[in-house]
């Protein structure tokens, strides 16, 4: 009978061990978004972005109009191979 009483009254005993639910510790609470505040260069930006002034909106809108068509045009390839198989060489970097 004192085991089953044990075993009931532990799981009640480690969450006073947890450091997140235990009084007079740290809570994690609005971390993230202290955490993004420090990173911006502005951080009234968080709550109230700007536009751009020199954006073309044509371009992104030409290429989103291709997309929903159906008519992505390829990417241009950077190799000088035109059969789609990787240059030999491997590619991999590193020095011995």
């Amino acid at each position: 009978m004192r085991l089953l009483l044990l075993l009931l009254l532990l799981p009640a005993a480690c969450s006073e061990m947890d450091p997140y639910t235990r009084s007079g510790m740290w809570q994690p609470i609005g971390v993230n978004a202290r955490n993004l505040a420090a990173m911006m260069a502005n951080p009234s930006d968080m709550v109230r972005g700007h536009g751009e002034t020199d954006a073309d909106s044509r371009l992104a809108t030409e290429a989103v109009t291709r997309l929903m068509a159906g008519k992505v045009k390829p990417l241009p390839s950077t190799s000088s191979q035109s059969n789609g198989t990787a240059p030999a060489g491997g590619g991999a970097s590193g020095g011995s």
